[in-house]
């Protein structure tokens, strides 16, 4: 194992012990709500968000833009 997917998997595990104790993150919603589709004008407005503020610290599209991901979610 590589010490980069150590790191990764230890940050993964510790993640998840975390997030059962912290109420935030225990949110009940019903079946119904959670099949609604999202809206798209917020998602493309959190991703202009996301955009600017990464130009602001002088970041390019290449490095926001994960190699490999091609759009497919």
């Amino acid at each position: 194992m590589r010490r980069r997917d150590f790191l990764y998997m230890t940050g993964v595990g510790v993640g998840a012990s975390i997030m059962p104790q912290h109420p935030c993150f225990w949110q009940i919603i019903s079946v119904e709500e959670s099949l609604t589709p999202f809206d798209v004008a917020l998602k493309k407005k959190m991703a202009d968000v996301r955009i600017n503020a990464a130009k602001a610290k002088c970041a390019t599209l290449k490095q926001l833009i994960p190699a490999g991901s091609c759009g497919n979610y």
